[in-house]
């Protein structure tokens, strides 16, 4: 009775203290902002897939460029660096697919690609100052996120440009233009200079204080001046569309410097600011292309920016089956094989597992095992001497040998145990009456190149044993 007391004033004081912490405690929701997840950090455009998704599109993004051999299956197509389409064929697909209704739109960079060349379209740096007062934006540098181009990008920019002015001076008619071309720089050299400049950047740019990006969570609103607004108005729409492209870049086409141009391919509209065009359409049979200057609009840092968002549906990109193509320009060495060649890698797999199952030896016979019967001492032996053997380490079939001769020798011949190497070979070919280079070649693993010195060396240590 007395237990039972106790044991109930005990549960009261704990439900008076647990009582007294629920009152006392005071419980809160704590939100920490972990950064983006790893799917974001890889996708500069997750937002804008998220966003078509909830739109009721069928969106796919992708980091290759082998992507596009998916466009049977796709109605828009955003291409958000120009340097993705790499050579003709990808090109005359992708103006084939266009015509057929397809809409591309294709974000430009210094570096064209074949696609802007066939279009007629340049892309021109633009020099921008910023006004007093005026705070750098989070993509003022367009696609390029490093704020400008590195050394490494320039140094293989210039190689290529030199590698085509010497191609076009094969073609010079004089000698005097042969000439005028620059000197040529070696690879290697280019690349070591560009390691080298990127190496004092990066040591400068750790001592410098770091840029704050009025949209890296700064206090005040973001303000873009309406000279960086670029206003483009659809021919679906009769609203305009307001814009904020990168200020360090403009494109153009001949035909609107010179109207009456032969050119090929013509824009049907153009917009942008007061340094040049930033926004180009383009009707190429039953469907359009679409350049701007500046693709990363629509990234997920200023997909939010102005109605940059409003112009993926103004362009149709929220129906129907859409790609967004982004990333490097060239796949992985691996990735491309396994796409192009699949075949060869398949029998190259082949070719390796044969090959290394020829190169495993059996050693023996294939055999039955009994359990019931266990093999004698001399099996064994004989086993383990067939795989030194198969295995060419003639050295520790003999060296045990040898190991036990000079044992012999060491109570059989007199003083042998305090005489140098040299004169142990003479004392065991005195006392075997071999010769003494025989000794010598009986003794010395390094001898043994095949069967057949094998052979000599057994023989002879089998002599030089038996006279011990």
């Amino acid at each position: 009775m007395k237990n039972k007391i106790i044991s109930g004033v005990i549960l009261l004081a704990c439900l008076l203290m647990g009582f007294i912490v629920y009152n006392a405690v005071e419980l809160y929701d704590e939100t920490t902002d972990v950064g983006w997840a790893l799917e974001a950090k890889r996708n500069n455009f997750l937002a804008a897939e998220l966003l078509l998704k909830k739109l009721g599109a069928v969106v796919e993004s992708s980091d290759s460029a082998l992507a596009m051999h998916k466009l049977e299956s796709v109605d828009h197509l955003l291409i958000t660096n120009s340097a993705l389409v790499l050579n003709a064929a990808v090109t005359d697909r992708l103006m084939h697919w266009v015509s057929n209704g397809g809409h591309l739109v294709v974000g430009a960079n210094e570096n064209r690609g074949l696609l802007l060349e066939r279009l007629g379209v340049d892309y021109q740096p633009v020099d921008y100052a910023y006004a007093d007062g005026e705070q750098p934006l989070n993509g003022d540098f367009g696609w390029q996120s490093s704020g400008k181009t590195s050394p490494l990008e320039k140094a293989l920019l210039e190689k290529s440009r030199h590698d085509k002015h010497k191609k076009d001076c094969d073609d010079c008619k004089t000698k005097e233009e042969n000439i005028q071309s620059p000197p040529e720089k070696k690879f290697s050299d280019i690349l070591k200079e560009a390691n080298r400049k990127i190496s004092n950047e990066r040591r400068n740019t750790a001592q410098a204080p770091p840029i704050v990006l009025a949209s890296e969570g700064a206090v005040a609103e973001e303000i873009v001046p309406p000279r960086r607004i670029t206003h483009v108005t659809l021919t679906n729409s009769d609203n305009e569309i307001p814009l904020a492209f990168s200020p360090r870049a403009i494109i153009s086409h001949p035909s609107n410097a010179h109207p009456d141009a032969e050119e090929a391919y013509k824009p049907f509209y153009s917009a942008g600011t007061e340094a040049g065009e930033s926004f180009m359409q383009f009707s190429v049979g039953k469907g359009e292309i679409t350049v701007v200057s500046d693709a990363s609009i629509w990234d997920s840092h200023q997909l939010g920016r102005l109605d940059h968002g409003l112009l993926l549906h103004a362009l149709g990109f929220d129906q129907g089956r859409c790609l967004l193509l982004y990333g490097t320009a060239m796949p992985s060495i691996m990735r491309l094989a396994w796409t192009k060649f699949p075949e060869f890698i398949s029998v190259a797999a082949a070719a390796i597992v044969f090959w290394l199952w020829r190169k495993a030896v059996r050693v023996g016979p294939v055999r039955v095992v009994d359990p019931s019967i266990r093999r004698s001492i001399i099996d064994a032996i004989q086993g383990l001497a067939n795989y030194k053997h198969k295995r060419r380490r003639f050295a520790l079939i003999v060296e045990p040998v040898i190991a036990d001769i000079f044992r012999l020798a060491n109570r059989q011949i007199a003083g042998f145990a305090q005489a140098d190497s040299a004169a142990k070979i003479a004392l065991i070919s005195a006392h075997s009456g071999l010769p003494l280079n025989s000794v010598q070649q009986a003794l010395s693993v390094a001898t043994i190149t095949g069967d057949g010195t094998l052979q000599t060396v057994l023989q002879l240590l089998q002599t030089i044993r038996k006279s011990l």
